[in-house]
């Protein structure tokens, strides 16, 4: 009995320690396809995770050559064309902090440049100006002197070689003399207007009636020209301005002259002033040739004579630009209107002083003359009105 029941308990344990051992490998086995899964799985994410990573890369990558790599090669390409000459590219400034500084200082480099060879070119300009200005002006210097000093030579030549009479040798020592202050006046002008662009025009202001000016100066011109006719036209009341007497009566002169060399037909030359506002306006109207549309643009620039060389009219294209830096300088204006064939109107504006004008060169004038003066004054009967 003991032994049999010893036998069936041991069967007994034999059977519970095989559902025990059964038990262990059921749950050994499903821990060990648990970890095989979680394996899998780690691998997968593994796996997932580099592919994730090697395409975060690619992205950078891309982002690095679009925000970075793209506009240095645009700076490169745009540095190349600059290269060739090509000074107007410029870069738009975006990208991170550098490549904008480097686009904004390349834009900079460009913008520099352009305005170098903008203005070299402005004085490569200027400079082939001067060269033909200079041609123009030996051209102008040696025909126009040469004319009155070969009268010079040739006359003095004829007075030393042959005795005259009296009157035949006065007629020609007055053409000498009249030939000398040709060439005087040239050299002036010449002298005068150097003396304008480097230092600027010296002037003695004072009160003046313009008034009284223009009628001197209609004056001195009466006797200029024995087929033209001078005609004055003034208000009631004096014209008074503060000026230069003197320079704004070579203004004045220089219009006159003008007005009779470019008439050289003849006909009437009226000189008017009135008050307009608070400047006094003096006009010279003529009838002569006119100046061409194409030319009216340079008419105030020095040595410009548009088409008096071939008409053979005389002068050196000096007087406007010397009239123009006259009424400049005295804070006026000055300009013309005209037609080809049908004369000029040149005009001058200066500040309208309220005082009356206190004595000089043409200050002064007595009420008793001033009224509504029409004076016709004939170049063949000076002085005549």
């Amino acid at each position: 009995m003991a032994t049999t029941e010893g036998r069936f308990r041991l069967d007994a344990i034999r059977r519970r320690l095989a559902r025990v051992l059964a038990v262990a490998d059921a749950e050994g086995a499903s821990q060990v396809a648990s970890a095989r899964t979680e394996a899998r799985q780690a691998f997968a994410i593994g796996v997932g995770a580099l592919v994730l990573s090697a395409l975060l890369v690619l992205l950078f990558a891309a982002h690095l050559a679009r925000r970075i790599g793209r506009p240095v090669r645009r700076t490169a390409a745009a540095a190349g064309r600059l290269a060739t000459g090509d000074l107007s590219i410029r870069l738009e400034e975006t990208g991170p902090g550098e490549i904008a500084e480097l686009t904004a200082a390349f834009n900079a480099m460009a913008e520099s440049l352009e305005r170098g060879k903008r203005e070299l070119e402005e004085q490569n300009e200027e400079l082939r100006e001067s060269e033909r200005l200079r041609a123009e002006l030996v051209s102008i210097v040696s025909h126009e002197i040469r004319t009155p000093l070969a009268s010079v030579l040739g006359y003095t030549s004829l007075l030393l070689r042959r005795d005259f009479d009296e009157a035949e040798r006065r007629r020609y020592l007055e053409i000498v003399a009249a030939e000398g202050r040709r060439l005087g006046a040239l050299i002036d002008e010449f002298l005068e207007i150097r003396e304008a662009e480097r230092h600027g025009l010296e002037l003695r202001e004072q009160l003046l009636d313009v008034a009284e000016l223009l009628s001197e100066q209609v004056g001195v011109f009466a006797d200029q020209s024995d087929v033209h006719t001078l005609e004055l036209h003034l208000p009631d009341e004096p014209l008074v301005a503060r000026g230069d007497p003197d320079r704004l009566a070579q203004v004045v002169s220089n219009l006159l002259t003008n007005a009779i060399k470019y008439s050289p037909e003849g006909g009437t030359i009226e000189v008017s002033a009135e008050r307009d506002g608070e400047s006094v306006c003096v006009q010279v109207r003529d009838e002569g040739l006119g100046i061409p549309a194409v030319d009216q643009a340079r008419i105030f620039t020095k040595f410009f004579r548009s088409e008096a060389r071939a008409r053979g009219i005389a002068g050196v294209g000096l007087g406007l630009a010397i009239s123009r830096e006259i009424v400049e300088a005295h804070g006026g204006r000055i300009g013309f209107t005209s037609e080809p064939g049908a004369g000029s109107v040149f005009w001058f504006r200066l500040p309208r002083a309220p005082q009356k004008p206190a004595g000089g060169p043409g200050a002064g004038r007595p009420e008793a003359e001033v009224g509504d003066e029409r004076a016709r004054i004939r170049a063949r009967d000076a002085g005549e009105a």
